[in-house]
């Protein structure tokens, strides 16, 4: 009878162990190739739109089906990378996420930084126009068009920003939540972080203070990401100017 019990136990615990091996398996680790494309596909859209202004006439036809085809591909890995975090986020796999976010928020800065100077210069530019046109009356037809580009173009500049900022969003938002349940973050903390987040610049000293305050984390990973981050950055549009 021992015997049996005996038996029966060491099968239960060699079950135990399989499951736990199968559950690691299971979490998988950032996947930086995806990352990188992502980032190539997206500053190479950027410098591929800005320099190919000026051969538009050319070739105008060719300049907008690569640009659309690009933007096609950066919503498709845009995607794919969304539904991996929610994958990873219910195997509450931090080390995905930590990564990820240092990542993409490192390398997505100068493209906010981009589409909110872009977005001033066309917002002020548009309004000095429309008020320099009152003082020139033939000038006062083309009013209604400039105020449409001040108000309108800008708002579509900051949200296609918003949207290829998305992983790096939702990876943070993902490591407050982790952050609430396994570390005691308060409530207020959660909220108060999620803002943070939605701020350019301060999203990044946010960040590192929550993976050093919860975690213990970021502080050699975040500047070897930030070195790895701009020399991504340089090659992509070295890249894209010589095309």
């Amino acid at each position: 009878m021992d015997e049996r019990y005996d038996l029966y136990e060491n099968n239960i615990e060699d079950i135990g162990i399989s499951y736990d091996l199968n559950k690691n398996t299971d979490v998988k680790s950032f996947s930086w190739a995806l990352g990188i494309f992502y980032i190539l596909v997206l500053y190479g859209c950027i410098t591929y739109t800005i320099m190919g202004i000026s051969k538009t006439e050319k070739g105008t036809l060719i300049y907008i089906l690569v640009n659309m085809a690009l933007f096609v591909i950066l919503m498709i890995f845009l995607v794919i990378q969304i539904v991996e975090a929610f994958r990873e986020a219910k195997r509450s796999n931090i080390d995905y996420f930590i990564k990820g976010y240092l990542f993409y928020k490192y390398t997505l800065l100068p493209s906010t930084l981009f589409f909110v100077l872009v977005s001033l210069i066309i917002f002020i530019g548009g309004l000095g126009i429309s008020l320099a046109a009152f003082v020139v009356p033939p000038m006062l037809f083309a009013v209604p068009a400039f105020l449409v580009l001040a108000f309108i173009l800008p708002i579509v500049l900051l949200t296609v920003s918003f949207v290829v900022s998305l992983p790096g969003l939702v990876f943070a938002i993902f490591i407050i939540s982790m952050s609430k349940k396994q570390k005691g973050m308060s409530i207020g903390g959660v909220v108060w972080h999620i803002i943070c987040q939605m701020i350019i610049i301060v999203d990044i000293i946010d960040g590192l203070y929550i993976l050093g305050h919860y975690w213990k984390r970021g502080k050699i990973a975040s500047i070897v990401t930030g070195i790895c981050a701009s020399m991504i950055i340089l090659a992509t549009v070295i890249w894209a100017n010589a095309v």
